[in-house]
């Protein structure tokens, strides 16, 4: 095969990858064609100039994935594992259409000599079914649903691209005493299984990392509100203090000056949540409290379990008491009720979260729905919002979700039950 003629079949490989390149991109702007268009013409006469004059595959095949990664640099503008599962993802769909073509040229020629001539029709008939197949399937959607959204998915494809590489340098230079050689064998899978640990350890840690970072983020001007508030309530203890001692010194009863206590401490919300050891958890129970009592529904905390000890992180607990709450006061609203009750305690090794509220029958069947994760066209309601993900979390830390739709009150009892954490 000549030079010219290797140029032609690296163009139209290296424009088939760019082409696929192209869809996956989300907005596409005049540039990036210039720049795909360019790519594509220097990273040919570099691919077929190497493959033409070097002997050695494995150097071919290195700089093929070099002008490759680079090409898709440049039109992506990823970085360094986006582009490889990019190239991986481009790389697979355009090796099985290649694959394709040449099976359907098998059954009618049977021959493995190919001349330039049937190898540049072979290219040609692949680049037509690549733009076809682009044009029908979602190979876009595809690529944001199992490479940009699945962390797993993209742990695979890491595998996929690292073995790929191994085996085809081993290809071209050794592999069948390396595959014989037991200890080969044991490297390539010890060198897989630590990318792998590495990549999940990482990427478990981004995502918890991520998560307290949102958390804080959203609930430090909570805090900031509730240092604000307690600097407000001195000045009102002051005056209540000052009551007390009135009512003392003019020789009111004992019983008006226990009312006149009670009812100042009733209406104080403060007095049950700052005892709360987590105070991420104290600031959202009260931010909660705020908007429920903006909605004109006031939220009556039991609190027994001031020390809420589990495995769970304190986005996830912040997230079961928001879905829990939040159901709460949808239900409560429905039947224009005024209050509900969010009880936490502690049971036999278990903590226990717990909202009672008024709520229709049609609610307690509409949560348990959700909670089997069975869906009804005819359920349209925002009752049972999130209940999903509070299963997923309740369920990953060995816990119970109890629901109980009480008749004789008309109350709707979710119990959700988290083992403690052990030290």
């Amino acid at each position: 095969m000549t030079y010219s003629e290797s140029l032609i079949l690296s163009f139209f490989d290296m424009f088939m990858l760019v082409y696929i390149v192209f869809t996956l991109k989300s907005a596409l702007q005049k540039n990036d064609l210039i720049k795909g268009m360019l790519g594509t013409m220097v990273g040919a006469i570099l691919v077929s100039a190497i493959g033409y004059y070097s002997s050695n595959q494995v150097i071919s095949f290195t700089v093929n994935i070099i002008i490759a990664f680079l090409i898709i640099k440049i039109i992506m503008r990823s970085d360094l594992k986006m582009i490889i599962f990019t190239y991986v993802y481009s790389l697979t769909i355009l090796g099985t259409i290649q694959l394709l073509t040449i099976l359907f040229f098998r059954i009618f020629r049977d021959s493995r000599e190919y001349t330039f001539a049937m190898n540049l029709l072979i290219q040609i008939l692949t680049a037509i079914m690549v733009m076809i197949i682009l044009r029908l399937l979602p190979i876009k959607r595809f690529y944001i649903i199992l490479i940009k959204e699945n962390r797993w998915m993209r742990i695979v494809v890491t595998n996929v691209f690292i073995v790929y590489c191994v085996l085809v340098i081993l290809w071209n230079t050794n592999l069948n005493e390396f595959l014989n050689s037991i200890l080969g064998v044991l490297i390539l899978v010890v060198i897989i299984m630590l990318i792998n640990t590495l990549m999940i350890t990482h990427g478990v840690s981004n995502q918890i990392l991520s998560e307290k970072i949102k958390l804080y983020d959203m609930y430090f001007p909570v805090i900031e509100d509730i240092i604000e508030e307690v600097r407000t309530k001195q000045h009102d203890y002051h005056n209540h203090i000052q009551t007390l001692n009135a009512l003392n010194s003019v020789n009111y009863t004992t019983d008006e000056f226990k009312q006149y206590y009670e009812r100042v401490i009733t209406n104080d919300i403060w007095t049950k949540l700052i005892r709360l050891d987590n105070k991420v958890l104290m600031a959202f129970l009260y931010s909660k409290y705020i908007h429920a009592q903006k909605r004109n529904v006031n939220i009556e905390f039991q609190i027994h379990n001031h020390f809420f000890e589990s495995q769970i992180q304190d986005y996830e607990l912040v997230e079961v008491f928001g879905i829990l709450i939040d159901n709460s006061i949808e239900a409560t609203l429905e039947v224009d009720a005024k209050d509900f009750e969010v009880l936490m305690s502690y049971e036999d090794g278990m903590n226990v979260i717990q909202t009672r509220n008024k709520a229709r029958p049609i609610s307690y069947d509409k949560l348990m729905l959700t909670l089997k994760k069975e869906r009804h066209a005819d359920i349209k309601g925002k009752h049972g919002y999130g209940l999903h993900k509070l299963s997923n979390i309740v369920n990953n830390s060995k816990g119970h979700i109890i629901v109980h739709y009480d008749n004789e009150s008309q109350e709707v009892i979710v119990r959700v039950e988290i083992p403690e954490s052990l030290k």
